[in-house]
């Protein structure tokens, strides 16, 4: 009998300061499986019509500059607004469909991922782990609150990706 190996992690949003110095304010998620971010970063380019762009990318991080974070707080806010809420629920939703759950194929509801994006719902831990498009939602509503404290600051923001 074979055992299958389930890969674990962690993402993390650190603002720096115009240096590259890491400033007080992080958000961290944990997650199991595959990481959400990689349908974070494909709904961002999916519905803003616009290539993601690193400072610099590293195999276990990527930066951007104050000027690139100034950039990037524009288009995530505006992926989250209203009018293009739909369209970011709808295209996590099928990333993590096609991409993520190719061993189960568990119906994937844009319609829950939708109600993080909007902030009325909050999903519980236990939802966060089985289920990674709410996830990637609720990561998406950090990242846009990272950038926005991170050009509040003037600085820059690194994203670390750490698996296990």
């Amino acid at each position: 009998m074979a055992m299958q190996v389930r890969m674990s992690g962690a993402t993390r949003f650190q603002i720096l300061d115009e240096d590259g110095d890491e400033l007080p304010g992080s958000w961290e998620y944990h997650w199991e499986g595959r990481d959400p971010f990689e349908a974070v970063m494909a709904a961002v380019t999916e519905v803003s019509g616009k290539p993601w762009e690193w400072t610099g990318r590293g195999p276990r991080s990527g930066r951007f500059s104050p000027v690139r974070c100034r950039t990037m707080a524009v288009r995530v806010s505006n992926v989250l607004r209203k009018s293009r809420r739909v369209a970011a629920a709808a295209y996590i939703a099928r990333v993590v469909a096609e991409e993520f759950e190719l061993k189960q194929r568990r119906k994937v509801d844009p319609t829950a991922v939708l109600e993080v994006l909007c902030g009325r719902r909050e999903p519980s831990e236990e939802e966060r782990e089985s289920q990674p498009e709410l996830l990637a939602a609720v990561m998406l509503r950090g990242l846009r609150d990272a950038l926005r404290a991170a050009v509040e600051c003037d600085g820059g923001l690194r994203v670390l990706w750490r698996a296990e």
